[in-house]
This record gives structure tokens, C-alpha cells and sequence, in this order.
């Protein structure tokens, strides 16, 4: 398995915007192309305009496979637009689990 980590900073004020286009939107989309999301937070200290999003998938190739999909999926597209006006900086973080962890 592999992690792919998606930090983003959203606009002061905006989360509450960026939550609803999220769930009744962004969700939706993806469980229609099948990604699967594990976890999703918000900063409570630190940075509190920042949204963390931890998706996993089997291995690079179904990551890679994945990327394309989003690419040609006019709904992804056109969600992606309203989320990015939203958002001041991402970051895509894929990691592999350590044999030690305990998160397969």
C-alpha cells in the first residue's frame, strides 16, 4: 500500500465553503472514480486554515492509474475549480508505510 497525503491551505474565512463543496461535491466524485479516502483533518493549532487529506491505494501503478482518471473526469474538473479558489498552496505527500507500522 501506499499513502497519498494531500495538505492544502485554504483562504481565511473560506473553510466552512471548502467543507460544503467537500462533502456534497468532492465525495461524491470521488467514490464515483473510486478513491478511496482513509482520513480527512482540519488544523486545531498551528495552521487552522489547513486541511489534510490521506488517500490510499495499492501501489504506485493504481495511483498513476488514478491521476489520469481525475484528469479526464468532468466532474473532478469541474469540482477542482471551485475547491482550488479555495485554496492558496497544496502539497501531494505519497508515502510508504514503514514494515513496523501499525497502518498497512
Amino acid at each position: 500500500m501506499i499513502y497519498n497525503l494531500v495538505t492544502q491551505d485554504i483562504v481565511p474565512g473560506k473553510m466552512a465553503e471548502y467543507g460544503e463543496i467537500a462533502a456534497k461535491e468532492m465525495m461524491p466524485t470521488f467514490a464515483k472514480l473510486g478513491m478511496k479516502l482513509v482520513a480527512s483533518w482540519h488544523g486545531y493549532t498551528g495552521n487552522v486554515n489547513e486541511v489534510y487529506l490521506l488517500f490510499v491505494y495499492n501501489d504506485l501503478a493504481e495511483f498513476q492509474k488514478m491521476r489520469e482518471a481525475q484528469r479526464k473526469d468532468a466532474d473532478y474538473q469541474r469540482n477542482g475549480v471551485k475547491v482550488n479558489a479555495l485554496i492558496t498552496r497544496q502539497t501531494r505527500t505519497l508515502l510508504e508505510p514503514n514494515a513496523w507500522s501499525p497502518m498497512k
